[in-house]
């Protein structure tokens, strides 16, 4: 049972997702047990066409680039889903919070070729309406959300607050830098208004003695 499922699995990496294996009872001959091993591979399967329905926000290369499946390859079903969560994470990534990605599979009816579409729902994006910084006691407001350098009505993606996040740390005028998102009211299809809460605590401020 151990060899059948080593040598299917091998074959179906390599796209014969119609292999059967089959291992009949040993024949033995004094001290030589001969195991007979039927195996049938069937057509070899490659991936067809990849295409997206409903992804009007990404341009088709990011999308195409994020899923990594090329046309030609070998087909296997755990390429398809890594694309599909792949290709899910990047547009979380980009703001679209609530979004969800399904994959379909089409297969040719004259051919060994598998198509495939990913099926885009991606909800309405996250957009920056208020932004507050509390804890500031020396250091202006605009000066920290000039290092910030995050817009109100700009798209939120995940990088835009880790990285202004990171420039407040690397300013140099804080050792303690909290920013939580908080959705607001007022979602539409297309956008979902949020507001930055930024918390701070500054370094305290130092005194030359000599």
């Amino acid at each position: 049972r151990e060899y059948e499922r080593t040598v299917l699995n091998a074959l179906r990496v390599r796209g014969y997702w119609q292999a059967s294996v089959n291992a009949a009872a040993p024949l033995f001959d004094e001290v030589v047990a001969t195991v007979p091993v039927t195996v049938r591979t069937g057509p070899q399967y490659r991936i067809g066409m990849v295409s997206f329905e409903g992804a009007i926000q990404l341009a088709l290369d990011v999308l195409h680039g994020e899923v990594g499946l090329q046309e030609g390859a070998f087909y296997r079903p755990e390429d398809i889903e890594a694309a599909r969560a792949r290709l899910q994470a990047r547009y979380r990534r980009e703001g679209f919070s609530t979004a969800s990605i399904e994959a379909r599979e089409e297969t040719r009816p004259s051919e060994p070729v598998v198509d495939v579409v990913f099926v885009v729902e991606q909800g309405p994006r996250q957009v920056v309406k208020e932004i507050t910084v509390s804890g500031l006691r020396s250091v202006a407001e605009d000066v920290a959300r000039r290092v910030m350098r995050v817009e109100i009505d700009q798209g939120l993606r995940t990088s835009d607050w880790l990285d202004a996040r990171r420039r407040l740390f690397e300013s140099g005028l804080f050792r303690r830098v909290d920013i939580s998102v908080e959705p607001l009211e007022g979602a539409a299809d297309t956008s979902s208004p949020v507001a930055l809460r930024v918390v701070v605590e500054e370094w305290p401020a130092l005194r030359l003695r000599y």
